[in-house]
């Protein structure tokens, strides 16, 4: 194919229109250049916020931590305290029924000591008789009339004279 040469008609650069194109190129940059610089400003005013936000959003998360901490704190000693009351009003309460049993018990270990000796006291007694041994009440008995005829010996012999008895024998 035969390509045949076009020759276009352009006009001659003129001065006032070069110079028309660079004061429309210098506005264009002029303009695209703040443009930036105002983008970049934004952006860092972006950022300053952005980084402001996040340390006041960490100033406030770190003062309601500590407000619920204080809260959590009086509650746990309140409930702590009311269970301490509690505890020692329920020890109380077992220490006197412990106390009331050991009583109980004791009394009846008492009664049942007594009773226990005055049942083997009967026991013994009763062998003795069977075996023709005086009973304890038989022999404080003698022991008192023994101690009467003592006394009564003592007082006899205590009127006698100081001189020496005769022995009879001899």
């Amino acid at each position: 194919m035969i390509v045949d040469m076009v020759q276009q008609d352009v006009p001659a650069p003129s001065a006032g229109a070069g110079l028309d194109y660079l004061q429309h190129t210098a506005s264009t940059v002029r303009g695209t250049s703040r443009k930036i610089a105002l983008a970049s400003v934004g952006l860092g005013a972006y950022i300053v916020d952005g980084v402001l936000a996040v340390y006041r959003g960490g100033l406030r998360f770190v003062s309601s931590a500590e407000r619920r901490g204080q809260r959590m704190t009086r509650d746990a000693t309140r409930r702590f305290g009311d269970f301490e009351e509690h505890a020692v009003s329920e020890m109380r309460k077992l220490q006197d029924q412990v106390d009331d049993n050991v009583d109980h018990l004791r009394g009846g270990l008492m009664d049942a000591r007594s009773s226990a000796d005055e049942d083997l006291e009967k026991r013994v007694e009763l062998v003795l008789s069977n075996m023709g041994l005086p009973s304890r009440e038989r022999l404080e008995r003698l022991s008192m009339e023994i101690d009467e005829l003592n006394r009564k010996l003592d007082q006899q012999l205590r009127r006698l004279p100081d001189r020496p008895i005769p022995d009879p024998l001899g």
